[in-house]
């Protein structure tokens, strides 16, 4: 038997969506930006998409660019919010993806703008009263949060984080890559001003992904050229992968609440049946987190978790140590390492993640 429990690296694509970029792989070779006929029907698939998306979280149509995935639109809302914004400040949590986390770091050394990272307990949770605090104390702040954490799974309660940094007149930023396809997000109840995603982690293509920037934010183009993505992002767009992440964006929102449900049932029997073993520790905030991700410190193994993931892959069983972009290192977990876990804990830890088409009977196995 193969199980694939490592949905929060990459999902497997909906079929569907996998059909419709091929439709735009083989038989609309045109350019999107070209003024003839070829280009024009294009041109309208192309917004069609940018309206799904839109659609889907009750943005502007104008409100979503389309880059090559979330490590490209967190790189430029932070990079872009510093220059054009004049932030001076950054309000963000040691458990950020490496793509925010390492990110604020670079670009604070380059620019001069002081970083302070919220507190973090053993659960992996953070503070609204601690960033009220910090709110009062600074301006020109941008706040950067994610929505789900990627590796433990946690639960952020974005709404009323980003309504204490809009009473404080901050920007708010989220990482929102493991909420996007889990939860109803609604974006003109949820007061961000910058929501990044990847498409791959709800059933879409590798290489494609979009940024909400609110409409009334001016920022400095990621990539300077022509006049693509309201020109914010320049060069020919990858219309297949951005056909094939509307559409899968839409099935993943068709019926979200019985996926849930399903990942929900499929979390909880795992959890029942792991704790009935010695030596298990569930790593994160459990009753406020992610149905799709379970982070876990199993027995010691040989020198450290790298050997788990090799003894459950020789079974069939396909899991991660952490986030996918750094799995391929031995350096531990930068989140566990805020957590302040204890040794054995963060380094036999080992992540699953659940999708859609996982069943109990995998979970049994």
């Amino acid at each position: 038997m193969r199980v694939y429990f490592d949905n929060a690296a990459s999902a497997p694509m909906w079929e569907e969506a996998a059909n419709e970029m091929f439709k735009y792989l083989k038989d609309f070779y045109g350019n999107p930006s070209s003024v003839h006929d070829f280009g024009r029907k294009l041109k309208v698939v192309l917004e069609n998409s940018r309206k799904t998306v839109a659609e889907i979280l009750n943005a502007s149509p104008y409100e979503i660019i389309f880059t090559s995935g979330a490590t490209e639109g967190n790189n430029w809302v932070i990079r872009s919010a510093i220059e054009t914004l004049g932030i001076k400040n950054i309000i963000t949590s040691p458990l950020e993806h490496n793509s925010v986390f390492k990110t604020i770091k670079s670009l604070a050394e380059l620019y001069g703008v002081n970083v302070h990272y919220l507190s973090v307990d053993q659960e992996g949770n953070i503070s609204l009263s601690e960033l009220k605090e910090l709110l009062k104390k600074y301006d020109n702040v941008l706040v950067s949060l994610m929505f789900v954490n990627n590796e433990i799974g946690n639960l952020y309660n974005i709404k009323a984080l980003a309504e204490v940094a809009k009473k404080h007149n901050a920007y708010f930023h989220t990482d929102a890559v493991q909420g996007v396809g889990v939860y109803k997000i609604d974006l003109q109840e949820l007061p961000v001003d910058f929501l990044v995603s990847s498409a791959h982690k709800f059933g879409g293509p590798k290489g494609s992904g979009f940024v909400f920037k609110r409409d009334d934010i001016k920022l400095n183009p990621m990539i300077i050229g022509g006049s693509h993505e309201f020109k914010y992002r320049a060069g020919t767009e990858n219309l297949a992968g951005i056909v094939g992440m509307a559409k899968a964006l839409e099935i993943t929102y068709e019926n979200l609440d019985k996926k849930y449900e399903h990942l929900k049932e499929l979390k909880e029997l795992f959890l029942s049946e792991l704790k009935q073993l010695p030596d298990v520790y569930v790593n994160g905030n459990e009753n406020y987190s992610s149905p799709a991700i379970v982070n876990v410190s199993l027995p010691p193994v040989y020198e450290n978790g790298r050997a788990w993931l090799m003894l459950l892959d020789m079974n069939g069983i396909a899991v991660s140590s952490g986030s996918a972009c750094s799995s391929g290192t031995t350096k531990e977990s930068h989140v566990l390492k805020a957590m302040n876990l204890p040794a054995e804990r963060k380094n036999f830890s080992v992540r699953f993640s659940f999708g859609p088409q996982n069943t109990k009977e995998e979970i049994l196995y």
